[in-house]
């Protein structure tokens, strides 16, 4: 009988996605990512949906990147359950460029958050967090990380 060993590490992205990362995780960032999040993050996160202005957004994705440079890392980008309604159903909130991107159910989200999609749509968790290194982390909405 032949075992396969399978890898118990949460994962998402692909060879060639890890490969072109920009910058790697260090061992104090890849620890921060167990901890809890703070209730000021995840209010920030949610208002994120319901900012009415481009200035609002940018405003609020500037406090949220401060609060993750605290915290030891800043990911990729996050990805959530959207709550505007149909025909929106997931989006994705990137700190490099683009604020929110929102995503019909049809439509297909990049590589580096396929992963994610699955996860964001269970009411437990608040949002995704997607890193560089491949790593795709589940926040519950008492903000605890799923690792």
């Amino acid at each position: 009988m032949i075992l396969i060993n399978r890898s118990r590490s949460r994962y998402a992205a692909p060879v060639e996605a890890v490969r072109r990362a920009q910058r790697s995780q260090n061992p104090f960032e890849v620890k921060a990512r167990s901890r809890r999040r703070s209730g000021d993050l995840l209010g920030a996160i949610q208002r994120l949906d319901v900012a009415t202005t481009d200035e609002d957004r940018r405003e609020l994705l500037e406090f949220i990147t401060g609060l993750y440079e605290q915290h030891g890392g800043i990911p990729v980008g996050l990805f959530a359950k959207c709550w505007l309604g149909a025909p929106y159903l997931d989006h994705i909130v990137s700190f490099e460029g683009e604020v929110v991107r929102h995503f019909k159910e049809t439509e297909t989200v990049p590589e580096e958050y396929a992963m994610a999609r699955p996860l964001a749509r269970n009411d437990a968790y608040a949002f995704i967090e997607v890193y560089s290194d491949g790593a795709v982390i589940p926040i519950r909405n008492d903000g605890s990380a799923v690792i």
